[in-house]
């Protein structure tokens, strides 16, 4: 049954990254700072997969790392790759879109936390928009252009999502969780130069927000990122 989170009477989180090597320190230091609302730590200083995009680009279809940079392999056929994305979708299998610990070091070691009767313990998993801005295919044209990709991106950050979620409450016994989706790129919206188009971003935002747990889900939208809790029904993610 659809539920509003905790008021959180102005109580504080974080954004989510820090500039940490250590998991262990870095989640001591949330949990210090933020003790009725912490968040998972990301670190991308410990390294490319632990970065933006990267954290989250294991289940692709078509992807690859080179150089540097994540890409996606427009040469081969990875129809049957995205179907299985699609089908997973339509049956919330989201046990295939597990986090592994050398994309999300911060991930793992909160989880080993006693912070079962925290208010909420709040993640992150990076945007669709975001994500396909920043993977070009062999064109060197970002893969969110393609409405299929585009598609596919949505339902499988959905995927990730939905299983943060569930593993953190699983691993912790908290209650109450809070997935916010890293999206800078929306700077970019009504932009000329980097065009975006808005009914491809709300088609996305709703494919995440109907798959996490809960029933309808509310939107929050600060600092170009979207924060999925519990709500009466879905609201209007653009104006």
């Amino acid at each position: 049954m659809a539920k509003m989170i905790p008021p959180p009477y102005s109580r504080a989180t974080g954004v989510g990254g820090l500039p940490h090597t250590d998991p262990v320190q870095a989640c001591s230091d949330v949990l210090a700072a933020f003790p009725d609302v912490p968040y998972v730590p990301t670190l991308p200083n410990r390294g490319l997969l632990e970065s933006i995009v990267f954290c989250d680009s294991e289940q692709l279809p078509g992807g690859f790392i080179r150089e540097g940079r994540l890409l996606y392999d427009s040469t081969k056929d990875n129809t049957a790759a995205m179907e299985q994305v699609y089908m997973d979708f339509v049956e919330q299998n989201f046990a295939h879109y597990a986090l592994h610990e050398n994309y999300a070091s911060g991930f793992f070691e909160m989880a080993k936390r006693p912070v079962g009767g925290v208010r909420v313990l709040k993640c992150q998993v990076t945007g669709p928009v975001t994500f396909g801005m920043q993977v070009v295919d062999a064109e060197k044209r970002p893969i969110y252009y393609d409405t299929q990709l585009a598609d596919v991106l949505s339902k499988m950050i959905a995927l990730r999502a939905r299983w943060c979620e569930n593993e953190l409450r699983t691993r912790t016994g908290v209650k109450e969780t809070l997935v916010v989706l890293n999206e800078p790129y929306l700077a970019s919206l009504g932009s000329s130069v980097v065009p975006i188009d808005k009914e491809s971003v709300k088609s996305g935002w709703q494919d995440i927000a109907s798959l996490v747990e809960g029933g309808p889900w509310r939107p929050l939208l600060f600092e170009y990122r979207l924060g999925i809790c519990h709500g009466p029904r879905p609201g209007r993610y653009l104006a």
